[in-house]
């Protein structure tokens, strides 16, 4: 699958302290490049309300608890944004 970021999702990226979410993040996303289906990209999870919208959990504490939201065209991944849980849920509630 091809993997394509969108503006926000680097800025969103910019402002993570914690360097253990980046490298869970960063893992995540070597299994979605390498992935040749959905169903191989390992953590990615349909999100309910929407038919092409995904997330990936990355939890590393109460404070630490990111979500990552990607939309899935064709086969190509757009990752969207990520942001802490409450924020991303209020996000994509719109």
């Amino acid at each position: 699958m091809e993997l394509r970021f969108k503006p926000q999702f680097e800025k969103d990226y910019l402002k993570i302290k914690n360097n253990k979410v980046k490298v869970l993040l960063a893992a995540h996303l070597r299994q979605i490049i390498q992935a040749e289906t959905i169903s191989q990209t390992g953590q990615l999870r349909k999100l309910e309300e929407y038919e092409s919208r995904y997330k990936i959990r990355i939890t590393i504490n109460e404070k630490d608890n990111y979500r990552v939201g990607f939309v899935v065209k064709k086969n190509i991944i757009w990752a969207e944004r990520i942001l802490r849980r409450p924020s991303f849920y209020e996000h994509y509630r719109r």
